[in-house]
């Protein structure tokens, strides 16, 4: 029982994903191979849970060995002796099932705490989304005041009804592509008006930039991404005015879409000034 005396401490470092080996080691130790049929990828964890069965194991022989020579020693009866092994059985089967209760424990704080970061992650990025949008706002109004600007695939007839933020927002939540994809997507918007002294941005263009930046972005840094239908609809684009302005932002970029670390960090920067 002294191997158990200190099991808080032990279990925290046993993973959760392990919850379902140690419903299945009540009785006898599980081998290698078995714990990889109940889904144990990582060599780690089958590792780190083979230590803890072997440290088990060792107390149980250990407990069997006390028994056995206590009652020899005392001209107990195999009766006595067999009763002892019940009890220390018994034992045995309480502890594992503590050893169930505190590593359900552990799932269930882990759950909780999983859930508090994705609040903290929403109420993070909408706060990107806010500065985002101000920066997008600056840029379309100073380059509203221009005169005189060349319309192209970017330009609608009219603004559309929808703020940018509010744009922004939509694009964010149903793009489903990471932070970083937001901020080099403005990045990219940055490097085409400085690469074309005759494009600004402007109200009647700051929502298609945004949408294909985004795009772009996604595709070149995320691990996953969708098809310009699915951004399209998204977007409130038809797919073939999507691939359109993907393929003129792509050419007007001259298809620079890496960011160095140091560029991203220096405009992150500028994000948080503004």
């Amino acid at each position: 029982s002294s191997l158990f005396s200190n099991r808080a401490q032990l279990l925290p470092s046993v993973p959760t994903p392990l919850v379902c080996v140690w419903r299945s080691m009540r009785h006898r130790r599980l081998t290698m191979g078995e714990i990889h049929d109940l889904g144990v990828e990582s060599f780690d964890k089958a590792d780190m849970l083979e230590h803890v069965m072997a440290r088990l194991a060792a107390a149980d022989g250990k407990g069997r060995a006390l028994t056995s020579t206590a009652s020899t020693e005392s001209g107990s009866s195999p009766s006595q002796a067999e009763d002892s092994e019940v009890e220390e059985e018994e034992e045995h089967d309480e502890l594992f099932d503590a050893c169930g209760e505190i590593t359900d424990n552990l799932c269930e704080a882990k759950n909780v705490e999983a859930a508090i970061a994705d609040k903290l992650d929403a109420a993070g990025r909408s706060n990107l989304v806010a500065s985002l949008a101000k920066i997008l706002m600056h840029w379309a109004s100073a380059g509203s005041q221009q005169e005189h600007q060349q319309p192209t695939v970017f330009h609608a007839a009219k603004p559309p009804p929808i703020s940018i933020r509010d744009y922004l927002m939509r694009i964010t939540t149903y793009y489903k592509c990471s932070d970083a994809c937001l901020i080099s997507g403005l990045l990219y918007i940055d490097r085409l008006v400085q690469s074309q002294p005759d494009f600004m941005a402007c109200d009647l263009n700051i929502h298609r930039l945004v949408a294909v930046s985004i795009m772009l972005a996604a595709k070149f840094e995320d691990d996953v991404f969708y098809s310009n239908a699915y951004y399209g609809k998204i977007a409130g684009l038809r797919v073939e005015e999507m691939n359109v302005l993907e393929h003129e932002f792509v050419w007007m970029l001259e298809w620079r879409f890496h960011v160095q670390p140091a560029e991203y960090d220096n405009f992150m920067e500028q994000i948080l000034r503004f």
